[in-house]
């Protein structure tokens, strides 16, 4: 599965010990989302999510999480 860079960073910036978990911030965050590109995009990380595997989550966005948090 391909993510764009900006779904990338929806996704580390609610990144959580799980999918789901990261599925459900995204999901919170939708209602404070103004910018319809961004909106946009959180829609389709959530999607992509949903069809990826645990290990395929956390395999693709673990270790670019620790990355950027150093």
């Amino acid at each position: 599965m391909t993510f764009t860079i900006e779904e990338r960073s929806l996704i580390i910036l609610y990144y959580s010990d799980s999918r789901e978990e990261t599925v459900s911030a995204l999901w919170e965050a939708l209602p404070d989302i103004d910018d319809s590109v961004t909106l946009i995009s959180a829609w389709n990380a959530i999607g992509k999510l949903g069809a990826i595997s645990d290990a395929e989550f956390t395999s693709v966005f673990g270790q670019e999480v620790l990355e950027n948090a150093g």
